[in-house]
């Protein structure tokens, strides 16, 4: 049975104090969804420098990536279609579609020496 995935918020940029200097409030409005078979949520620590290489589960692919990070940045490698990986730094948070082609592949790389914790959510 399919779910619906549900991505919505806004994004916003206004001057810290007033608006003193005229500049424009900065506003854009999120509402991303998809329909999806099935979802997996992992949490789990990098303690080596060496990759590692993240199991959807019971997914075959993904076409919802989101990945939290704490303790420092990683470098997601992410595969999908006949692309090859794509590379992306994370420093605390990624949230990915892709609606043509879904996401078959994901490979993480801790920052050396930095002991990090990642969330990640995945939706297909």
């Amino acid at each position: 049975m399919a779910d619906a995935l549900t991505f919505k918020g806004e994004l916003r940029v206004t001057p810290q104090v007033g608006n003193p200097s005229g500049d424009a409030t900065v506003d854009e409005l999120v509402d991303e969804s998809l329909v999806v078979e099935d979802s997996v949520m992992q949490k789990f620590s990098l303690l080596s420098d060496s990759q590692a290489i993240v199991s959807f589960g019971a997914l075959a692919s993904a076409r919802m990536v989101q990945i939290k990070v704490v303790g420092g940045p990683v470098q997601a490698a992410l595969s999908f279609g006949l692309v090859a990986d794509q590379i992306i730094s994370v420093d605390s948070l990624a949230v990915l579609f892709s609606e043509a082609a879904p996401y078959t592949g994901l490979k993480l790389t801790r920052a050396p020496g930095k002991d990090t914790a990642v969330r990640l959510f995945l939706a297909g």
